[in-house]
């Protein structure tokens, strides 16, 4: 199907979300690296490019529940774990529902103990 749509922006878009979609994390990832933010960060972590995901996950929102978890992700497996630590409970604090994706989040769990 995606062979019949044209290629514009829009194509290149949807190529780059069917990629990640599929595990080609690598094909979809110029586009993300372009737009930045969360997306960035959260295939960076999909790739195990875990410090090139901790330098991009600094420049998040502090004041985002989604984005302080995932920088806790990030810090935990670098063993930053004072960083992680104060990340996931600021996380926690915004949105308490993250805690129950904690309790089953390999990257995280650790932390909970």
């Amino acid at each position: 199907i995606i062979r019949l749509l044209p290629e514009d922006a829009a194509f290149e878009e949807l190529k780059s979300i069917v990629s990640v979609l599929n595990g080609n994390y690598q094909l979809g990832y110029d586009l993300f690296a372009k737009r930045g933010g969360l997306d960035e960060v959260l295939i960076l972590l999909a790739m195990k490019r875990n410090q090139e995901a901790w330098d991009k996950a600094q420049q998040l929102p502090t004041d985002n529940a989604k984005c302080l978890y995932m920088k806790a992700v990030a810090a935990n497996r670098l063993d930053k774990v004072m960083e992680a630590l104060m990340a996931i409970e600021q996380a926690f604090a915004l949105d308490p529902s993250l805690e129950e994706l904690a309790k089953v989040d390999g990257d995280v769990l650790d932390l909970l103990e």
